[in-house]
């Protein structure tokens, strides 16, 4: 039974009202008879009836326990623990003002300027957590956990899943945390240390400046201008690096994000000046390699027929750029032969980067010369080729804030896929061919089902159907690039592939489990993934880039995504016996 109004605790506390109730708490606005002061006092039964009222209870009492040997100005204070024998009653400061959760319903998205202030503090908070011996992990930062106070200061609230790190043990025995804003290592991978509150404030600074709630099924993490362009270059590299997936990429203590949210802007000069550096690198370059091209065309023009010389000088392998390519399609005569099409595919293929703008231009120079280009043998190759370039290398080397996300590369590449498919004529028993269509199918699921514009959700929910067939579709691409030599394909886009392909599975397993999908399914495509990254080891450099994204994938496939697969049929699985 709650402790009623009026009641004075130990001859000293009144209580005047309720301002809180949790699952095995009530926290009560009580005045201090000696002080003529307030205090918030949280009641805690001690009695529990099963083992998920006994952990509650338990973590009631460690949050006090914690609390009263802290002190810091971020930090309620605890100033007295009442036992009774049945009930606790914990004495504590009493905090005005609002929980930034409530803030984000009524206001939205916050200011950087506001948010970087109150991260700052939570910062130097979770700093001095992390400096107590042994050290203190929170674990549970998130909006709802911060109260803003009338003087625009914050504190942190809500103690009661922190723990006393120990560092002895490989991984955390009871999941606790708020899904969204959680670490991997919160759902057992690893130990939570002091990384894993780096993540959570990262996770609450991307919610505050983006008012989008991690918590909502579906959300797939993207980056802060994503979602508002206006925010820093510095505060989003912040963010991304709090929030890497594997700990050993975030900042590895709050020291060394707190000099980062004091100099944000540091950071996006730093970012700016690299890519000024490489325009003018690549400026030079291109220079160089027009003053080439010009010479070398003088001289052909000066011995032969300058016309089909010219072009092929431009379009030579060793030389050849993306304005070299158009400028040959461009030449008399030349407007409707497929070589320097086929070319500039080449060289997007090696630049790995194939830009909204050259897409464009191909694809109307292309449509302006259909008649003799589609008169080559080599045409079906070329248009599947052009598929292939766009799905994988559609604005990979883009500047800050252009969406090259698997769906907008996916929607891009669906035409010429479908293109190719439907050439008359077209050897429907080639592999080739059953490639395309594996292709087809994943990037048709893309531009049916997902959704990036700010604000929307999905298009429509994928029926079991749907998701069928884009496994069996991946489950195919990755069966061809296992069969593929050295030389047909390179590493990097072979990664790119398993890792959208993983990244689906993540993402839609709780969707698949609950449309009945068989699992059996789910796990062949997840294991065919680890397998065929596992088999990658003797074709990249050890501890080179590709070998490092490939490590990464491996952890990934083996422990988070396998994870989130097993947790959500457990889950469709209880709730279709519940119902």
């Amino acid at each position: 039974m709650a402790t009623a109004i009026g009641t004075v605790i130990e001859g000293k506390y009144e209580i005047l009202k309720q301002i809180g109730k949790g699952g095995m708490s009530v926290v009560y606005l009580a005045m201090d008879k000696h002080l003529n002061k307030q205090w918030a006092v949280k009641e805690i039964k001690k009695t529990a009836n099963g083992k998920n009222e006994e952990i509650v209870v338990n973590s009631l009492i460690t949050e006090a326990n914690l609390m009263k040997k802290l002190d810091h100005p971020a930090l309620p204070r605890i100033v007295d623990i009442i036992d009774n024998g049945q009930t606790i009653y914990v004495i504590m400061d009493y905090i005005e003002g609002e929980s930034l959760d409530k803030v984000l319903d009524e206001f939205g998205a916050q200011p950087e300027r506001e948010v970087i202030n109150w991260s700052i503090q939570i910062c130097d908070a979770l700093n001095y957590l992390h400096s107590q011996k042994p050290p203190i992990i929170y674990r549970d930062m998130k909006p709802a956990n911060v109260m803003l106070k009338p003087d625009g200061n914050v504190k942190i609230i809500d103690f009661g899943i922190a723990r006393e790190y120990k560092g002895t043990s490989l991984s955390d025995t009871t999941v606790l945390g708020t899904r969204g804003y959680a670490s991997p290592e919160h759902y057992g991978t690893s130990e939570t240390d002091p990384r894993s509150d780096i993540y959570t404030l990262g996770m609450t600074m991307h919610h505050l400046l983006t008012g989008i709630d991690p918590r909502t099924p579906g959300y797939v993490y993207a980056p802060v201008r994503q979602w508002n362009p206006e925010l820093s270059e510095g505060v989003e590299e912040i963010i991304n690096k709090c929030t890497a997936i594997d700990p050993v990429n975030r900042y590895q203590s709050c020291d060394e994000l707190m000099y980062d949210l004091q100099h944000p802007d540091q950071i996006g000069k730093g970012i700016r000046n690299k890519k000024k550096k490489r325009l003018a690198f690549f400026t030079a370059s291109a220079c160089v390699a027009v003053l080439f091209a010009v010479l070398g065309a003088i001289f052909w023009f000066l011995m032969i027929n300058a016309n089909e010389n010219n072009y092929s000088l431009k379009i030579a392998p060793a030389s050849a750029t993306v304005d070299d390519c158009f400028e040959a399609m461009e030449i008399d005569g030349m407007e409707g032969r497929i070589d320097a099409y086929k070319q500039l595919i080449e060289v997007c293929r090696s630049e790995q980067n194939i830009s909204t703008a050259t897409l464009e231009q191909l694809s109307k120079n292309k449509t302006e010369h259909m008649a003799e280009l589609s008169e080559s043998e080599d045409y079906p190759q070329l248009v599947f080729d052009i598929a292939y370039v766009t799905f994988y290398y559609f604005e990979a080397s883009a500047p800050e804030g252009v969406d090259n996300s698997v769906r907008v590369r996916a929607v891009k590449a669906q035409q010429y896929f479908d293109e190719y498919l439907n050439i008359e004529g077209i050897n429907t028993e080639s592999d080739t061919y059953s490639l395309a269509g594996s292709y087809s199918k994943i990037c048709n699921f893309y531009s049916d089902y997902v959704n990036n514009n700010v604000g929307s959700g999905p298009v429509k929910e994928p029926s079991a159907e749907a998701f069928v067939e884009y496994l069996a579709a991946a489950s195919n691409c990755i069966d061809f690039f296992n069969t593929y030599e050295k030389d047909d394909t390179d590493e990097s886009v072979m990664l790119e592939a398993y890792t959208v392909f993983a990244d689906y599975i993540n993402t839609y397993s709780n969707s698949m489990a609950a449309v009945g999908v068989d699992k059996s399914m789910v796990d062949t495509l997840l294991q065919k993934i680890l397998s065929s990254a596992e088999a990658l080891a003797d074709r990249v450099t050890p501890n080179g880039e590709n070998d490092n994204t490939r490590k990464a994938l491996i952890q990934l496939c083996e422990n988070d995504y396998k994870n989130r697969v097993d947790r959500a049929y457990e889950n469709a699985a209880s709730n279709r016996a519940g119902a």
